[in-house]
């Protein structure tokens, strides 16, 4: 019997660490799925930005002013998706307008944001890059 009691204090206080190693797991998991749960908002967002772009472009009668419009619709709609972008690109292929009438074309939109992962992980960045293809009227004058 004695040998039973002297075996439970040496376990005493056992709990409390395990609580311990328990509860730092269980918090590093939650913070990735948080960090998870960003980074797919993010990665959905720039897709509408690229898709926003490539739709915008692919409405303009000529390249020209399909590359301005473009770009000035993934600002505006980066903006409006209030991505905390470091730095972003948006690159539109507008080489579909050179195809002659009657041929099938497009308008491609290339999107890159570079974001911060959160303050936890310093000054870590994440680049996210989306592609977007628009089809451009194939009677439409050009």
């Amino acid at each position: 019997m004695r040998h039973l009691r002297h075996l439970a204090r040496e376990e005493r206080g056992n709990a409390v660490v395990e609580g311990a190693v328990y509860l730092t797991g269980l918090v590093l998991l939650v913070g990735l799925i948080i960090l998870g749960g960003r980074l797919a908002l993010a990665r959905q967002a720039l897709n509408h930005v690229a898709f926003q772009a490539a739709r915008t472009a692919s409405l303009q009668r000529d390249a020209g002013t399909a590359q301005t419009e473009a770009q000035s619709q993934a600002a505006a709609t980066l903006a409006n998706q209030h991505l905390t972008c470091v730095s972003s690109s948006t690159s539109v292929d507008v080489s579909g307008f050179g195809a002659p009438l009657g041929e099938p074309a497009s308008v491609t939109a290339m999107t890159t944001c570079s974001m911060p992962l959160g303050s936890l992980l310093g000054s870590t960045t994440i680049t996210i890059r989306s592609t977007a293809t628009s089809p451009i009227d194939s009677w439409r004058a050009r």
